[in-house]
């Protein structure tokens, strides 16, 4: 048996990726797959992204430009490994408590994750982009996530910040 094409074969693996996270995000709309516990689940996995962005100007700073890298930034190094490895076991715990069925955890960690990551990203990208562009691009994508990562979210009335607005 000959395989058609061999070189497009990647467009097949892209489409049924966005197809598995299009499914995911359906499921845990409808309450099927608990995505996110309540908004707190969400800035934990926020941290998976926001950890190493706080950690690399200490790098900078410690690092002392390209030379050799002294014990100080290796051991900080190892800490932000360890803590976002700590994170990240966390967040699978967390999944895996909250969807008994492994499969429907494991959809769920393909969703939760990059959905989380792209929001942060585009959060924090909203405010230190340079040029005006960007920030409106990052702006855009921010404010589409919202209702994406609402609608995701399986409590709605814990992790809230308190305020005189609050139901």
């Amino acid at each position: 048996m000959q395989w058609p094409q061999i070189e497009h074969a990647w467009i097949y693996i892209v489409i049924a990726l966005v197809l598995l996270y299009a499914l995911g995000v359906w499921l845990g709309a409808k309450g099927k797959v608990v995505v996110y516990r309540n908004y707190y689940d969400v800035m934990l996995v926020a941290g998976l992204y926001i950890l190493p962005v706080l950690m690399t100007p200490s790098f900078i700073l410690l690092g002392g430009g390209k030379e050799a890298v002294n014990e100080l930034t290796a051991g900080l190094f190892i800490v932000m490994l360890v803590l976002e490895g700590l994170l990240l076991l966390f967040i699978l715990a967390r999944s895996v408590r909250d969807n008994l069925n492994p499969l429907k955890a494991l959809l769920a960690l393909y969703v939760k994750i990059p959905t989380a990551l792209f929001f942060s990203f585009n959060l924090l990208e909203s405010f230190t982009a340079k040029s005006g562009r960007s920030r409106r691009k990052s702006i855009f994508w921010t404010l589409f996530m919202v209702p994406v990562i609402h609608a995701l979210v399986h409590d709605k009335t814990a992790g809230k910040l308190p305020g005189r607005f609050g139901r």
